[in-house]
């Protein structure tokens, strides 16, 4: 408690999120017609608020300050927990066995410390009705796998087999007709744009908005307005509309106005409320989510190396499932396990809610997570997966080798069983580049420790150390560019491991600027980025590298279509998209 006397010099507000999300908490209070400014919280908060301060209250003796105090907020686990009635017996008037037990402790520690019993009330809350102990059943703890560390040259029974090129062949026979527009509608088709108008006009009667009505064109011009917002920003929504010269936007004006806008952002909707579950925190995207994954992977894996990791989504309101992820370019947000190719195309995902049925204790959650995405690959055979030290393990290396994966990652010394390499210390140490090694021949594993600027630790089950490659560092002593020594495994994992943050940066060049209000808003536009992403990557494998993602003008966006009405004639409009270097304009009739 701070006294009237203190002088708090320093304080920090943790803002607990809610444990329970329902149908009415998905709106927040914030301006969404506000563009520019991204990092803005919401005026109101949920749930509860931890304040940890430190507390001033003075001087003492000859000029000197109290050492300042800092109070660490109460943790849930120490707080006194309340019976439970359930195990009350209302039948039996006599004293329960667990409560005689109870006063006979309390009155052995009263003759052995001098208490009494009139303070020993004060102190000791009596119980009414007895406590029931409830004994988990013994779970089989499985058995550790026996490991066979020995320096030497590794050996594999098997090989990934590289088969990319036969499949992006086969690709590129099907999608060498199709333009931007029926690329990026491979993703958001006709089955996914019936499905968001039939939820939204479910959505609306629910709400008593009777009057709104949704078609799908109607739908494609909103989606177009977002990725429009993309490279073309303006301070505030409604901008798009004004009349003024240097605001008003021809294209935008002549798609929808701005009423119709603002009933469909107000009625977009992506799953029914009647049909929610209570233990699923992000029901309300879980159809959008999984319709996206089946199309993301409808040409299958055709990439030979994939990498996976996490991907944040910007979202400073309010949600349990919001993470904090310190260090990071997006601290505050949603996070999602992605599975990538090692150019940036989006796979697989899976939004973070927790731990769920999928989790397996003896693996962790990253050693879950990598088992969950990889069901979507068909042919483990044809692969090399690459992985950072939050999901590999020792035990993760030896399932996948037994799944008939070929994996590599860095990893954590203490998820290696019985680890013989030299200490990380006497490593670093020595000269920049040295390395150790050691192969466990019984399953397969090698892990590497390499010393570069830090000492770096890798584990894999298909690739070697030799040959002994090069990499470029600046040296501090000799303040000079310098060669040093760097395995093969090292090399590979550079160069492959960073697909999702490839995806990451696609995404933040031209992000939607339009926010919501609604708590699952930045996930829903999140992946019509993802979709418009992995549409440029196919156009660019499908046509070659002279499409660009760097500038306005060479961004493939779509655009809108809309009708037009001239001496009596049903017109159709446009479908205009830009990419690199080329204008094309489409007339479709509608």
């Amino acid at each position: 408690m701070i006294l009237e006397e203190d002088a708090v010099t320093q304080a920090d507000i943790i803002v607990l999120p809610p444990s329970k999300v329902d149908d009415q908490s998905d709106c927040e209070a914030i301006d969404e017609t506000e563009l520019l400014s991204s990092d803005t919280f919401p005026n109101d908060v949920a749930g509860s608020i931890e304040v940890q301060y430190e507390v001033d209250s003075g001087t003492t003796g000859k000029g000197k300050r109290k050492p300042t105090e800092f109070q660490q907020p109460i943790r849930k686990s120490d707080r006194a927990k309340k019976a439970n009635k359930r195990y009350i017996n209302e039948d039996d008037n006599s004293v329960s066995q667990c409560k005689r037990t109870r006063e006979a402790m309390e009155e052995d520690v009263g003759e052995e410390t001098g208490i009494d019993d009139e303070h020993l009330e004060d102190d000791i809350e009596e119980a009414d009705e007895p406590q029931v102990t409830k004994i988990k059943p013994a779970t089989t703890k499985s058995e550790t796998p026996k490991v066979h560390w020995t320096k030497r040259k590794p050996k594999y029974s098997s090989q990934p087999v590289d088969n990319e090129k036969h499949k992006v062949s086969h690709l590129i026979q099907g999608l060498i007709t199709k333009t931007e527009t029926e690329l990026f509608r491979e993703f958001f088709d006709d089955e996914l744009i019936e499905y968001i108008t039939d939820q939204s006009m479910k959505y609306a009667k629910q709400q008593n908005r009777h009057g709104f009505d949704l078609k799908p064109f109607q739908l494609h011009r909103f989606i177009g307005f977002l990725l429009f917002t993309g490279y073309h920003q303006l301070p505030r929504e409604e901008m798009y509309w004004a009349n003024a010269e240097d605001c008003n936007v021809q294209i935008v004006t002549n798609a929808m106005t701005r009423q119709t806008f603002r009933e469909i952002k107000r009625n977009l909707h992506l799953n029914d409320n009647t049909a929610a579950t209570s233990d699923d925190k992000l029901h309300k995207i879980r159809p959008y989510a999984e319709m996206l994954n089946t199309k993301f992977s409808k040409f299958g894996v055709f990439s030979h190396n994939v990498s996976i990791d996490e991907q944040m989504i910007p979202y400073f309101g309010r949600h349990s499932c919001k993470m904090f992820m310190r260090g990071k370019p997006v601290r505050f947000g949603f996070k999602a396990w992605c599975l990538c190719s090692s150019d940036g195309y989006l796979y697989q995902f899976l939004p973070y809610a927790g731990r769920d049925e999928n989790f397996d204790s003896e693996l962790g959650l990253g050693a879950s997570v990598v088992m969950s995405l990889l069901r979507v690959v068909p042919d483990p055979q044809q692969h090399a997966i690459y992985f950072d030290n939050f999901f590999t393990s020792h035990k993760l290396m030896i399932k996948l080798r037994q799944s008939g994966f070929h994996a590599t990652g860095t990893v954590r010394e203490p998820r290696l069983i019985a680890s013989e390499l030299e200490n990380s210390k006497s490593l670093q140490k020595k000269e920049r580049g040295a390395y150790d090694c050691r192969f466990d021949k019984k399953n397969e594993v090698l892990v590497v420790k390499w010393n570069d600027n830090s000492v770096v630790t890798l584990a894999t089950n298909f690739q070697a150390v030799e040959p002994v490659l090069t990499a470029k560092r600046f040296s501090r002593a000799e303040r000079k560019v310098v060669s040093v020594t760097q395995p093969n495994v090292v090399a590979a994992y550079n160069a492959n491991m960073g697909g999702v943050d490839l995806l990451d940066s696609f995404v933040a060049k031209y992000r939607i600027a339009v926010k919501g209000k609604k708590w699952w808003w930045p996930l829903f536009t999140n992946y019509v980025d993802v979709a418009l992403c992995n549409a440029w990557r196919l156009h660019r494998l499908v046509h070659g590298n002279e499409v660009r993602l760097c500038t306005f003008s060479v961004r493939p966006t779509v655009f809108f279509k809309y009708t037009k009405f001239s001496a009596g004639l049903h017109f159709s409009a446009i479908e205009c998209l830009i990419s690199c270097g080329f204008k094309t304009v489409t007339y479709i009739n509608m």
